[in-house]
């Protein structure tokens, strides 16, 4: 918007501290054999995508709760369900994440206390978490996006929600390039990470 020209680099640890090296391609690194990700077509299907129809976004929270049906008591079972069944994973090694407003509406028994808000950024605090559940489906707040729109700031709300997404991801073990499992219910985010993945070397 500014005109402010630029350049990319990388981060990497170095003894133990984060350094800026030269860029590098994402398919020398070794993530997608350390996201495994959770193909379950029953727990997915909460999360299927269809025409105007946004499964796990702010606004379908939203309208779970005004129209009280059970689609809210659904994902909790399929989070409870993943966590015990699927992964037979500690409490202590579980990560999830809803829209903080519906929290009390998906909290249960084995992993609400490993909550990490969405938007949570640069904590060492969780880095001992391995088996993640990603539960929502990230748009734009319109005001912010709008702010770019009138400015003529073209917007690929995809990258973003999946920049946002990586974010969260990399709060857990990851960081230290250990393996992690995690349920991403929304078809669109699930795809997403999928995608991203593809383009890294096996």
């Amino acid at each position: 918007m500014n005109n402010i020209s630029y350049n990319y680099k990388s981060v990497k640890n170095i003894d133990n501290r984060y350094e800026l090296i030269e860029y590098k391609d994402a398919n020398k690194d070794p993530y997608k054999k350390l996201i495994n990700i959770c193909n379950n077509e029953k727990l997915n299907m909460i999360g299927q995508e269809g025409k105007n129809y946004h499964p796990l976004s702010s606004t379908w929270f939203e309208k779970q709760v005004i129209n009280k049906t059970d689609a809210l008591d659904v994902l909790k079972k399929n989070i409870y369900n993943y966590f015990t069944n699927v992964c037979k994973s500690k409490a202590s090694e579980n990560a999830w994440t809803v829209y903080k407003d519906y929290l009390h509406k998906c909290k249960g028994k084995r992993y609400t206390k490993g909550f990490i808000a969405f938007n949570a950024r640069a904590t060492n605090e969780y880095r001992n978490k391995s088996v993640l559940a990603y539960c929502i489906n990230l748009y734009m707040n319109p005001i912010e996006k709008g702010f770019f729109i009138d400015r003529k700031i073209s917007i690929d709300e995809d990258s973003w929600a999946l920049a946002e997404m990586i974010q969260w991801i990399w709060r857990s073990r990851i960081r230290e390039n250990k393996s992690i499992d995690i349920y991403i219910p929304s078809s669109r985010m699930r795809n997403l990470m999928k995608n991203w993945l593809s383009t890294f070397e096996k």
